[in-house]
């Protein structure tokens, strides 16, 4: 009797089904990496529902620091967006929403892309997106608001107020890196002007720069 061939036995069953196995594997892990930062609804989803393979096997580090891909780039420090009424009265639109929900994390991806605009100097997709986040706070004519985005800076273990206050959340520990005014003309449009210094004056091409306010007055 013949004893069959090892590539008789290798198209078996199982390696198709090891394949289909490999393959799921692989979209489970892929689905956790890519969605680990700025992750749309559907990948929350998703990731929700590969919860119980992902997180039994520890592919997901939902309770722990997360990994992430970046470049030690300036934009992916930690910003905070503030919003500033024509009364005085502070906003922070990431403390408005639930943590975790579809709005807290659409404002979070908001603060995100636009420390990113900030950082490449690109003055018209910034204006562009702060016009979208500044909408619901100046919905009649005339209304005026101002936008503040924040950064935490870095940590500095050789300064004494670092090692003291490790969690970093008070004012000392944030620096403003962009300033816009923004309003709702007599035509119903939102309307963005960034703040710069006066030397910074000169206005990009389609965004109009107001001076700040000098320190001294």
């Amino acid at each position: 009797m013949e004893t069959p061939s090892l590539a008789a036995r290798s198209t078996g069953p199982s390696r198709p089904l090891t394949s289909v196995l490999i393959l799921i594997h692989l979209f489970c892990v892929l689905t956790v990496l890519f969605s680990n930062q700025l992750a749309s609804d559907l990948q929350h989803r998703l990731r929700s529902t590969l919860a119980v393979y992902t997180r039994t096997l520890y592919f997901d580090p939902v309770t722990t620091t997360g990994y992430h891909l970046t470049h030690a780039v300036d934009f992916e420090d930690d910003h905070l967006l503030v919003v500033e009424t024509s009364g005085g009265a502070q906003v922070y639109p990431d403390e408005i929403f639930a943590k975790g929900s579809f709005a807290w994390r659409r404002t979070m991806t908001f603060t995100k892309r636009l420390a990113e605009f900030v950082t490449s100097d690109d003055e018209d997709a910034a204006a562009e997106l702060i016009a979208s986040v500044s909408t619901p706070y100046v919905p009649q004519i005339g209304d005026r608001i101002t936008l503040r985005l924040l950064r935490r800076r870095p940590m500095d273990w050789n300064d004494p107020m670092d090692r003291v206050q490790y969690d970093r959340s008070g004012d000392d520990f944030l620096e403003t890196v962009y300033v816009a005014d923004a309003w709702r003309d007599s035509l119903g449009q939102v309307n963005v002007y960034r703040q710069v210094a006066p030397r910074e004056a000169s206005p990009p091409t389609r965004l109009l720069s107001l001076p700040a306010e000098d320190s001294r007055t």
